[in-house]
């Protein structure tokens, strides 16, 4: 009897355990069925994400090697990502979809479906995707929907429509953490082959039928947990069909090649490109990537420009700003004192003492560090010179590559007729050339910083202009200009108008056609 109940028991166990790794295997039939109430003839792209199997830490993981510079703010995007993760995941939230439909385009942004069971709290879902711009939620059809109120309407009364390439396009997308299906119409298609019969040059150019008929649905599977990989399916009409798409896919790559754009913003693109080729297989174009074979190196290559740019963008905006809030400064002080700043505030025996810099702490927001200065001593004085490793954040450009603590690039241009000449404090009415046409501070190259406190500057060489500037922006300077405006000026720009540039009354304004960068 009891070797009976054993063996009643362990095949009870066996079928249970059996039964929940069915249930967690994925089931594209099963996943296009939960969605398929949500979708009609005008729905155009799906996306499906298994929440209990997508990681967002892998990624960040890899951009915080790629870019160490940029780890805290890498660390607080991967905490965020995957704070949301898991409070979805406390909600009781499994898997979500999100779904663009042309009916609610372009009014409405796409829809956010959730499916519910036991133990899932609308609330607490709602309010883990509470980043997200989704509009309004509601319960239909079984599932949390969350997304404009326009849209919430047409759902609750539309008729499905039988969509059985959702099913066959999950298929192909794999078991994956996620999957993003484009499945355009056939009308949809029809109406692209009609209105656009030739497509742009831009893309390659050729009969919009290559498109609408070698692409009848994509699909793509990614995982996110190492080793991370990607797929890619593209279905279409026939065998033939599938050959013109992967050509025209190759006369895009030739296209781009060529492109100086391209060239500057991914200098491996060609490389990229032959490695990302589609092979035909049947009526079918396939191509996968994963982290084995030389994606984590093709990953590397396509982002890592990118965050270089998205990086100098950012340096460069940052540096404006700081140029810009000086510029205001040096007006406020002008209000107040009726001219602005001297180069440096001077000794009773006539010797520079503290640079402008410091004359310009109260004007931004730095009150209380301007008060521990000792006005009447120079800058090297016991008691100044222990505050130079205070400098205010105003000061110290996001652009130098030399980081030296207590040291600027933001200077005043100094030579005869300058406005921070080093003789008698100037004010507007000196500038007869206009501010608009004068150089008030330049940001210069690395080699050129000084102490922030010390009433030095830019040796400007009238004959030179361009001399100890454009290092940091490959050949380019950021300057404020007395007008309160920063431009952005080339120093191979013609060099008289770059000398006019930096002179306040030399009765030749700018040839603006001549300059560079403005």
């Amino acid at each position: 009897m009891q070797t009976k109940l054993r063996t009643a028991t362990l095949a009870a166990l066996f079928f249970q355990t059996g039964v929940l790794l069915a249930a967690d295997r994925f089931d594209p039939a099963a996943t296009a069925k939960t969605i398929a109430p949500f979708i009609d003839e005008r729905t155009v792209a799906i996306v499906h994400v298994d929440v209990s199997r997508f990681e967002v830490a892998p990624s960040f993981d890899y951009l915080a090697k790629v870019r160490p510079d940029m780890k805290e703010a890498i660390d607080k995007a991967r905490a965020a990502g995957s704070n949301i993760l898991k409070q979805f995941r406390e909600a009781g939230g499994h898997e979500l979809f999100v779904v663009v439909s042309l009916a609610d385009v372009p009014e409405s942004t796409p829809f956010v479906v959730v499916p519910v069971a036991n133990g899932v709290e609308d609330d607490a879902v709602r309010g883990a995707l509470q980043r997200l711009p989704l509009g309004s939620h509601r319960r239909l059809n079984g599932a949390l929907v969350l997304g404009a109120e326009a849209t919430l309407d047409r759902l609750s009364s539309q008729r499905p429509a039988a969509r059985p390439e959702v099913a066959r396009a999950f298929e192909a997308a794999g078991d994956t953490a996620a999957q993003a299906l484009l499945v355009p119409t056939a009308d949809a298609r029809r109406v692209i082959e009609e209105l656009f019969p030739t497509l742009p040059t831009e893309i390659g150019g050729g009969a919009s039928k290559t498109l609408t008929r070698g692409a009848l649905w994509v699909a793509m599977g990614v995982n996110t947990s190492p080793p991370w990989s990607a797929s890619l399916v593209l279905q279409s009409q026939d065998r033939e069909a599938a050959g013109a798409l992967r050509q025209s896919w190759l006369d895009v790559y030739k296209l781009l090649g060529g492109n100086r754009d391209v060239a500057v913003a991914l200098p491996e693109f060609d490389r990229i490109a032959s490695k990302l080729v589609p092979e035909v297989k049947g009526d079918k174009l396939l191509l996968s990537v994963n982290e084995r074979n030389q994606g984590a190196e093709l990953l590397r290559a396509a982002v890592e420009p990118g965050l270089r740019s998205a990086q100098a963008a950012s340096q460069r905006a940052r540096s404006v700003n700081n140029l810009k809030q000086i510029a205001l400064a040096m007006h406020i002080y002008h209000d107040i004192h009726k001219h602005f700043p001297p180069a440096a505030s001077l000794g009773p025996d006539g010797k520079p003492l503290l640079s402008w810099r410091v004359l310009l702490l109260p004007h931004l927001d730095q009150e209380p560090l301007y008060r521990e200065f000792h006005l009447d001593e120079p800058w090297d004085s016991e008691h100044n010179r222990a505050l130079i490793e205070r400098m205010p954040d105003v000061f110290s450009s996001p652009l130098a590559k030399l980081k030296t603590p207590g040291h600027t690039s933001y200077l005043a241009p100094r030579a005869e007729g300058t406005i921070l000449d080093g003789g008698e404090a100037v004010s507007l009415k000196d500038i007869t050339d206009g501010t608009s046409n004068t150089i008030l501070i330049v940001e210069a190259d690395d080699d050129q910083v000084v102490i922030w406190t010390q009433p030095d500057d830019l040796p400007l060489d009238l004959d030179h202009p361009q001399a100890g500037l454009g290092g940091l922006l490959d050949g380019q300077f950021l300057a404020a200009i007395a007008d309160g405006s920063v431009q952005t000026l080339h120093v191979d720009s013609d060099q008289e108008q770059l000398r006019r540039f930096f002179l306040r009354a030399d009765g030749n304004p700018v040839d603006w056609n001549k300059v560079k960068g403005r």
